[in-house]
Formats: structure tokens, C-alpha cells, sequence
């Protein structure tokens, strides 16, 4: 679809960029006659995010049993994931600040993934600790997730 005189086409536009609430979006139209018009208009962005997307964690390489990190105790070695979900481009993951990896594939974990498809353990060091999963998405959109819990 052409759009003005230029014949620009119109661009797709993700409210993923946007922190929910309220925006105003203005433009400035030039007329065939050359006359200048400023359209404003208000929308309120609500990006809820799936129920899924959280942290998880499982003492079994397959992932089965799954609970979420967040407030969780972690003893031994454990996978700890973000479920698959339509459009990542990669998850770049941290402990407590410190880089990690980046995971570009699903299953998307923070140890890794061997390649039967399993999750590589980790072993955490004692005491409280935050992993932060910050998910890019295909359109260029991020959402930012993190987890505390007890390693023991």
C-alpha cells in the first residue's frame, strides 16, 4: 500500500516497544495543496504477557516437573528455562547482573541445551540469587523477566 507522495510503504508498528498505559500519537499531514494538518490521537496500551512466560526450574534434565524459580529453593543441580513461545529471536540470560549466555533456539535454557535436546544442569552457589532472562523478539520488541530465589 503506497502512502503519501513519496510512495513509502506503510510499516508495521509492535506496542511491545511501549510501556502499558496511555500514548498520544500525532502527525503531521501535507495536503495537495500544500496546507499542513496535525492529527493527534490517544490509545492505551495493555501488552499482557502470555501466563507462560516466567522462569522455570526442574531437577531432571527434561525439563519435567517444572516450577516456577521465582521464591523457589534450588538444591542440587537443576534446569532453569524460559518455555518456548512463538517469535524469539534469542534470550540473553544473567545471574545477578553477571552475563551468562545467549540462547537462540528453543528450548531456551540458562545452562544451555546438549544435543539430545536436554537441559544442562547448573549448580548455583549459595544463597539468594536473581537470574533475569531478557527475551528479544523477531519484531525487535524486548520483555525483561527475572526470578529471585534461594540456591542451597
Amino acid at each position: 500500500m503506497g502512502v503519501g507522495r513519496t510512495g513509502s510503504v506503510a510499516q508495521l508498528f509492535s506496542t511491545r516497544n511501549l510501556a502499558d498505559g496511555t500514548h498520544t500519537i500525532t502527525a503531521r499531514v501535507v495536503l495537495r495543496n500544500g496546507q499542513t494538518e496535525i492529527v493527534t490521537s490517544t490509545f492505551v496500551v495493555d501488552n499482557q504477557r502470555p501466563a507462560t512466560r516466567q522462569l522455570l526450574v526442574s531437577t531432571q534434565a527434561n525439563r519435567a516437573g517444572a516450577i516456577p524459580l521465582n521464591g523457589s529453593t534450588v538444591t542440587g543441580p537443576a534446569a532453569v528455562y524460559v518455555p518456548t513461545e512463538p517469535a524469539i529471536r534469542r534470550i540473553d540470560f544473567r545471574i545477578d547482573g553477571r552475563w551468562v549466555r545467549s540462547e537462540r533456539f528453543a528450548p531456551y535454557d540458562f545452562g544451555g541445551t546438549t544435543g539430545t535436546g536436554q537441559a544442562a544442569l547448573v549448580r548455583f552457589t549459595p544463597g539468594t540469587r536473581t537470574v533475569t532472562a531478557r527475551i528479544v523478539f523477531l519484531d525487535g520488541s524486548v520483555d525483561t523477566i527475572s526470578a529471585t530465589f534461594t540456591a542451597s
